[in-house]
């Protein structure tokens, strides 16, 4: 009747018989986003397939799952995904898989500061002479930005350039994927870096015949 006919032979029947499986799709990350892009860390799993031949249709398998011919990144918790790519071709021969791996990260949160030195007689009272800041929550990797006082936002923080008074810092970070946190609560103490005056000393009583 003229269809076409394919056979473990290849025998063929009215029209061209194709039995040639097309070659593996490119499979890439769209955005390799954060401080690096090139090291498959990203809080974007969209995909970038190339070599796709014309009339192919795709298919998806997520960390060996079954195939699926959608595929849908937001719907990804944090971890470790390996994508494989198939195309099927008009006359239904399928490809070899292209593949990609990735971490995906879509979740930080925001680093706590706290001072360094309490100095002084109490430990807790936040009145020190030393300005300096320990970080906890701060994840490996992540870039710190740092406000002053509700001035503009800066990438260093230096207390040595602080006069003495009260004064608050709020910090947040991003992460090696790209992600911004949200500020931390502000951390309020007192400065106090001048001596106290020296205390007059005088005798309360000075005794004896006043010669």
């Amino acid at each position: 009747d003229g269809s076409t006919i394919s056979t473990a032979e290849g025998t063929q029947t009215g029209r061209e018989v194709d039995a040639t499986r097309p070659t593996a799709p490119i499979v890439t990350l769209t955005n390799d986003t954060g401080t690096s892009a090139t090291d498959t860390l990203t809080n974007d799993g969209s995909l970038t397939i190339t070599g796709r031949e014309a009339g192919a249709t795709l298919s998806y398998s997520v960390n060996g799952g079954e195939a699926s011919a959608t595929y849908n990144p937001s719907t990804f918790d944090d971890g470790h995904y390996t994508v494989k790519v198939f195309q099927t071709d008009a006359a239904g021969n399928v490809s070899l898989a292209g593949t990609v791996s990735f971490t995906f990260d879509l979740t930080i949160g925001p680093p706590e500061p706290y001072l360094a030195n309490d100095t002084g007689i109490a430990s807790n009272d936040f009145v020190t002479n030393d300005g300096s800041l320990d970080i906890s929550g701060a994840e490996e990797g992540s870039t710190l930005t740092y406000v002053v006082d509700g001035g503009e936002a800066s990438a260093t923080y230096d207390p040595t350039t602080l006069s003495d008074g009260e004064h608050t810092v709020k910090i947040k970070q991003m992460d090696a994927a790209g992600n911004i946190s949200s500020f931390s609560e502000n951390i309020t103490f007192t400065l106090d870096r001048t001596a106290p005056d020296a205390p007059t000393l005088v005798l309360t009583a000075d005794t004896g015949k006043g010669y």
